[in-house]
Parts: C-alpha cells; sequence; structure tokens
C-alpha cells in the first residue's frame, strides 16, 4: 500500500517535470499538511500536450544533434586536458582543475 510521503514524493518529482502544476496546485504546502493516508484524496488533472509539427520535429532533432556532438567535443577536450595534464601549472589533480574551473566533479568530466 502506497502512504502519504510516498504520494508526496511522487509528486514532488511531478513539480520538476510540469512546472505549471507546482503553481496550479500549490503542492509546495503539502509537506505542511497533516492527513490520516487512508482517507486522502488527490486529483490530478491531464494536461493535453500537443503533437509536434514535423517542423518542430526536425528542429528538435537538429537541435539535439547539435547538443550531443557539443558534449563529444568536451569529453574529447577534457580527455586530452586530462591525459596531457595541461592542467599541472595551476592544479595537483584533474579534479581540482574540473572542479575550480568548470564547476564539475572528476565523475562528470572523466570520459
Amino acid at each position: 500500500m502506497i502512504n502519504l510521503s510516498d504520494i508526496l514524493s511522487i509528486l514532488s518529482v511531478i513539480v520538476l517535470v510540469i512546472p505549471n502544476l507546482k503553481k496550479n496546485y500549490k503542492l509546495q504546502h503539502f509537506s505542511s499538511i497533516r492527513v490520516d493516508p487512508g482517507s486522502a484524496t488527490i486529483t490530478v488533472t491531464a494536461v493535453e500536450v500537443p503533437e509536434l509539427t514535423e517542423e518542430e520535429q526536425r528542429d528538435r532533432l537538429h537541435l539535439e544533434r547539435r547538443v550531443e556532438r557539443a558534449f563529444f567535443e568536451a569529453g574529447k577536450a577534457l580527455t586530452e586536458l586530462r591525459d596531457r595534464r595541461l592542467y599541472r601549472s595551476t592544479h595537483k589533480t584533474f579534479e581540482e582543475y574540473c572542479r575550480d574551473r568548470f564547476a564539475h566533479s572528476r565523475q562528470q568530466s572523466n570520459y
């Protein structure tokens, strides 16, 4: 059986995915409400999402490919920075360099 805290966790994820939901249904206040989980009722309204036009589909595909290329190029550049140790004049480790220079951890930057 799902309890109220599970439902609130699920709703908090939905709020992140659908920004207007938080505004429209004031979900941010649920954490302070004390309700018997057995009597809780939650109503969720379906949101109609219009299909993309052919032009929008082409634009999305083009933009997604640009992002993929950018990630690939960034990965290649980070690999070279790491492998050639081009950070050594300012930082002792690649992790410190990435954290300071790009606000990333080694896990995120170690391609």
